[in-house]
């Protein structure tokens, strides 16, 4: 009877020659080592992994089970994990790749229950691992608070060559270059026969697309030379999801066109991007951007124009791979119109909002954007902007929650940039955490809430309840992490009651707050958040503060972040808490549906939307058509303003701003900047925010129109179709949501005539 290994060799070699993009690797119980109460067992649909629930010991805390990897990893580019969750409670698991050293990365993914999923972990990162040594992948759970039961059903190595080619063949395509076009295509054939190894088809990709940056750049020139003769700087524009590096290094570049187009609703903001590139041979000197009037044929003017560059910050350290270091356009600077100098074959960015008032007509707008300069002459763009003959609401549709830190940029005008982040940006500005969370408790006066219900708040957060361990520590001086550890060291007994000094002091504040809400008609609106990311050892602790505060306040809804992916179902939490606020991707549309049946509210949360991970589409998606397809309750992110020791910006395109907010992540939490003399700076991801948030309003509407039976039955069943096809995954194109956009805006001009 042959080994496992020699029929594991015949079966590699036969798939080997089925597809050379890709090699499986083993996944039966003898190749695998487990750690942390970790078992496996074969089954006839793949390898069924068990990930207990850990008990808080280091024994149990990190369920493992690794993987060997092949000595010939680095000839592929990720690895394919095909999975389901069909036992147990699980709203993640997490993963690790190793190399022979001390290299390694890691990342957690969503799941949901009974959903086949493929996973596609991408590994020639340089700077993180060694490619060449790469030894073993491992799937995990961190501290489950639940036991987990997945099934493997593949795990293989794949080559993005052929999808790579594809794309850079028809880049060059696009440009006019047909032979190199021709030649990229070949390569995938090329590998196949044998002519081309993997790896050195990889070079000669690498080299290729090098050219192509050079090449396409070159393109540009050449038409925008065409539609703007007056500049010696080259000229193209996007709308605001448009993703391009100061170098041109990066990306797809924008359309090159003799005129462009914007469309929005009244009361609404729609952005675009103006870019330029300096000459080869001179730098463009006072580079700078203006606006002219922008009417329609019988004289209605639209309100003016927003315009000014969008500066850059230099991302040093990252998650990703070395070429996501260096700059990116990030912060718009609003305090000047001009850049003083731009270096030659650099790109300039611009941004340019467009603003609808609730009584501006709708109609053809049609004006110019001008870009001039000393010495490189100028460009003046042709655009027209149609409004909509539709109102988005003042108040927005989706629910959000953050809080707004204070900093030495920050100062004294933390509350001018509260009423800023509701007026312009849609988001609720209170603190989730009563601006502290191991200290005393600060809340806004009555009349704050009231006068900024006026201008669209949809959500307060009446008090933050610490996690028992923040209550047992406020004003000790412990840090966080010394926290938890101090915590977890206290006997499960001890771990049951919530510190009777702070459930006192809850009840004290309730019983004046709640009356005063109450009489102010501001309970529709009002929760208390708390317990931030709970871990399963502090749940019993929750369950005697809230139980008491019940008993006092059944009127009370509380939501939080605690990490119970059952929400409610498999925990002692269902009669805690009103609200679950899962991670985005650990967010499950099947599990958040029951919760509803049982009365609960379900949102997610994210912490990241960063500079260097993450796109401008799925940002707004996360917020538009990502959340309203995943019927999300509301939108949560801890804070919009971690500047740390960041200064007020002052120049243009360098800024100074140090974009890492916190340890690995560039831009998590801090999406706005500050400016001279108390000026509010947006980057493009707060504008993507914003947008995102009216799209959901878009959706909505449509939805609305739908139950109102407006419009002929054709355009109902678009309208239906459409909400339909939205997606509540992550990964969509900024090209897909700018069709999505045009289509339900239309849509909805049509329902509402």
């Amino acid at each position: 009877m042959k080994s496992f290994f020699e029929v594991w060799a015949v079966l590699f070699s036969l798939s080997c020659a089925a597809d050379v993009f890709m090699q499986p690797l083993p996944i039966l119980p003898e190749v695998v080592e487990l750690k942390c109460g970790a078992t496996v067992k074969s089954l006839p649909t793949g390898l069924q992994i068990t990930l207990p629930k850990s008990d808080g010991t280091l024994e149990t805390r990190w369920p493992t089970v690794t993987f060997r990897l092949p000595d010939n990893a680095a000839d592929y580019d990720c690895i394919v994990l095909e999975m389901t969750l069909t036992g147990g409670v699980a709203g993640k698991f997490s993963y690790i790749v190793r190399d022979a050293g001390d290299g390694r990365f890691y990342a957690t993914c969503g799941v949901e229950s009974g959903l086949q999923t493929k996973y596609e972990i991408e590994y020639q990162r340089p700077g993180l691992v060694e490619v060449n040594k790469l030894r073993t992948f491992a799937v995990y759970q961190s501290n489950p608070s639940h036991e987990s039961i997945f099934v493997i059903h593949s795990l293989s190595l794949h080559s993005t060559i052929p999808a790579q080619a594809a794309e850079l063949s028809a880049a060059y395509r696009q440009t006019g270059n047909t032979v190199m076009a021709d030649r990229v295509a070949a390569l995938p054939e090329q590998i196949r026969s044998g002519t081309l190894s993997l790896t050195a088809a990889r070079t000669q990709l690498q080299a290729l697309a090098q050219q192509y940056d050079a090449e396409k750049l070159s393109h540009w020139r050449d038409k925008s030379r065409g539609f703007y003769p007056q500049a010696r700087f080259a000229v193209s524009a996007q709308d605001g999801m448009a993703m391009i590096r100061p170098g041109g290094s990066e990306g797809e570049l924008a359309p090159v066109s003799p005129s462009y187009e914007v469309q929005l609703a009244r009361n609404e903001r729609e952005g675009m991007q103006i870019f330029a590139l300096a000459p080869l041979d001179t730098p463009v000197l006072n580079l700078s951007i203006r606006t002219e009037k922008f009417c329609t044929a019988d004289g209605a003017e639209l309100p003016t124009p927003e315009v000014a560059p969008i500066g850059t910050v230099k991302v040093v350290a990252s998650k990703n791979a070395a070429a996501k270091l260096g700059e990116y356009f990030d912060p718009i600077c609003e305090f000047t119109n001009a850049v003083p100098e731009l270096s030659p074959g650099r790109i300039q960015a611009f941004h340019c909002r467009f603003r609808a008032l609730p009584d501006t007509p709708p109609g053809v707008y049609s004006g110019h954007i001008v870009l001039e300069s000393d010495n490189c002459g100028s460009a003046q763009i042709p655009l027209t902007v149609a409004v909509w003959n539709f109102t988005l609401p003042v108040t927005a549709t989706l629910r959000t929650a953050t809080s707004v830190y204070g900093s030495p940029a920050m100062g004294k005008h933390r509350n001018a940039f509260m009423t800023y982040l509701l007026q312009e940006y849609r988001i609720n500005p209170f603190s989730i955490y009563s601006d502290a969370v191991y200290g005393e408790p600060v809340l806004p006066p009555i009349a704050e809430y009231l006068q900024a219900r006026k201008i669209g708040l949809n959500f307060l957060p009446i008090l933050y309840l610490k996690l028992p361990r923040q209550a047992l520590h406020t004003n000790s001086g412990l840090q966080s992490d010394e926290s938890k550890a101090a915590w977890d060291k206290l006997t499960p007994e001890q771990q049951r009651v919530y510190p009777a000094e702070w459930k006192q002091r809850y009840h004290e504040i309730l019983r004046q707050r709640l009356p005063e809400l109450k009489a102010a008609g501001l309970m529709d609106i009002a929760y208390c958040y708390g317990f931030d990311e709970a871990s399963a050892s502090e749940w019993p602790a929750i369950v005697d503060l809230v139980s008491s505060l019940r008993r006092e306040f059944p009127e009370l809804r509380i939501i939080s972040t605690a990490y119970d992916y059952s929400y409610g179902a498999d925990s002692i939490l269902n009669e805690a808490l009103d609200g679950w606020i899962p991670y985005i991707t650990h967010y499950s549309r099947k599990d958040a549906a029951a919760a509803r049946q049982r009365g609960k509210e379900v949102w997610y949360y994210t912490t990241e939307m960063n500079i260097d991970r993450d796109s401008l589409a799925d940002i707004r998606a996360s917020l538009g058509s990502r959340a309203y397809a995943a019927g999300v309750d509301g939108w949560l992110v801890w804070t919009v303003s971690r500047w740390g020791k960041n200064q007020p910006i002052t120049t243009v395109p360098a800024t100074g701003w140090d974009p890492e907010s916190f340890p690995g992540s560039n831009g998590g939490g801090s999406y706005f900047c500050m400016g001279p003399e108390g000026r509010f700076l947006p980057t493009i991801r707060a504008e993507a925010i914003r947008d995102g948030i009216e799209d959901h309003a878009y959706f909505t509407l449509l939805a609305q129109a739908l139950s109102k039976n407006l419009g002929t039955p054709e355009l109902r069943q678009k309208a239906a179709t459409l909400l339909q096809s939205l997606s509540p995954q992550a990964g969509t194109s900024a090209d897909k949501l700018r069709l999505l956009r045009k289509q339900t805006g239309t849509l909805l001009e049509e329902l509402y005539k």
